[in-house]
């Protein structure tokens, strides 16, 4: 256990930490003359880099500019000793004030360090989040930062920082960010979501509580790490003046698709006959198009009604193919839960196709939330390529490439 120690040695600072009955105090003010007055152990994160524990922790007012030092533990001699020092930039800006350290891949190793300056101010801003990457402590660097909605110059973003379990399905965990000034001192919660190696800066969601009324000061305290109602997904508790609210998360889906032809080569000799065309009336490939339904949550308790649309050669005005009965698009409906469905449909002259997805009005399972379509997810179709011959005159021959591609419409 450690707490953080901010009066000791005229408020220099350090932590205090608790092991097996021990007592052991932290700082670098024996170190370093300069820490005076600086409110070391203000914000306290622990993390784990390459099988090595570290104590992350937060001086906001060090020479009024703030700093950051990461102390690490000697095996050796059992003591610990400052490592890595991350200075701020700019006065009054309370740099490290907040700490959040973020395991993105769920590996139980950090991968971030969120720094929360929540009174930095430029033209339109009203504090930010800086992010450095702490994967290899010797070289640390910090190129992101996060900020809140523009305008909102004393809305002291970054008072509040926590990492979320995955909330958008991509396996990767998230970070809640409180304002908790903005919107007239009512208070706001961003969500920015992870992405493989750093946080997405621009926000997935803008909470704000100035629709609440009597509500002040949203977002100046967060947690969203546990799952309080049970449904597998992560909710998110908000601390507000005199109150705290829960969040609960609503599933977003992934709807994934692939694209495959049978066969892949059509025989040359299906069209000509000494050297004289055909007139081939069958259709010259199949494709099978596979949908599947990734979401947290429970398994088996998601499922969703899709309409989804296939549109032959879509960037041509004038029509060179079709499916059956003379038809250059088909709209279905589907029932997808979480396991792969695949539909056939014939193709009689290799052309382009697209898949269009359309949102339900609205799905989900027993829990009786709403679910939402996730409009920001990778083009995960099937790079799939069927090389179908296409005579171009009496001498020559090419390949026509059949593409999948997509686009998403509301419904």
């Amino acid at each position: 256990m450690v707490f953080g120690t901010v009066g000791a040695y005229d408020w220099s600072g350090g932590l205090m930490e608790y092991v097996d009955g021990k007592q052991v105090f932290i700082n670098v003010s024996q170190a370093e003359n300069d820490m005076k007055d600086s409110y070391l152990g203000y914000s306290v994160a622990g993390a784990n880099v390459s099988d090595t524990s570290l104590y992350i922790v937060g001086a906001p007012r060090y020479l009024h500019k703030g700093k950051v030092v990461i102390f690490s533990k000697n095996l050796s001699t059992g003591s610990w000793a400052p490592i890595q020092h991350i200075n701020g930039q700019q006065i009054g800006a309370y740099f490290g004030c907040e700490l959040c350290s973020v395991d993105l891949t769920q590996d139980g190793g950090t991968d971030l360090l969120l720094i929360g300056a929540p009174l930095y101010h430029d033209y339109g801003v009203g504090g930010m989040v800086r992010v450095c990457v702490v994967r290899n402590l010797e070289n640390l660097t910090c190129t992101d930062t996060l900020y809140g909605k523009a305008g909102n110059v004393f809305g002291r973003f970054g008072s509040a920082i926590s990492e979320l379990r995955d909330v958008n399905g991509d396996g990767i965990n998230d970070v809640a960010i409180g304002a908790p000034l903005e919107d007239e001192h009512a208070g706001c919660l961003y969500i920015f979501n992870g992405e493989r190696h750093r946080i997405n800066p621009v926000y997935s969601q803008r909470i704000s509580a100035v629709s609440r009324a009597g509500l002040k000061y949203l977002g100046q305290s967060i947690h969203g790490i546990w799952d309080l109602t049970g449904d597998g997904l992560t909710d998110l508790a908000v601390g507000a003046l005199g109150t705290a609210l829960v969040f609960r998360s609503r599933p977003v889906i992934n709807v994934t698709a692939s694209v495959t032809f049978r066969p892949q080569k059509i025989p040359l000799e299906d069209f000509l006959c000494n050297q004289t065309p055909l007139d081939f009336q069958g259709p010259v490939t199949n494709a099978s198009i596979c949908f599947h339904l990734l979401s947290p949550g429970k398994p088996g308790e998601m499922s969703i009604h899709l309409t989804y649309r296939l549109d032959l050669d879509s960037e041509r005005q004038q029509r060179r193919v079709t499916f059956s009965a003379s038809q250059r698009s088909l709209t279905r409906n589907l029932s997808i839960s979480q396991k792969e469905i695949c539909v056939e449909q014939n193709i009689f002259i290799p052309v382009s196709l697209s898949v269009s997805l359309l949102s339900p009005p609205g799905g989900g399972g027993g829990s009786g939330v709403s679910s939402k379509l996730n409009w920001l997810q990778d083009d995960r179709f099937g790079n799939a390529m069927s090389e179908l011959f296409k005579r171009v005159n009496d001498q020559t021959l090419q390949f026509a490439q059949l593409r999948p591609q997509y686009r998403y419409f509301t419904s």
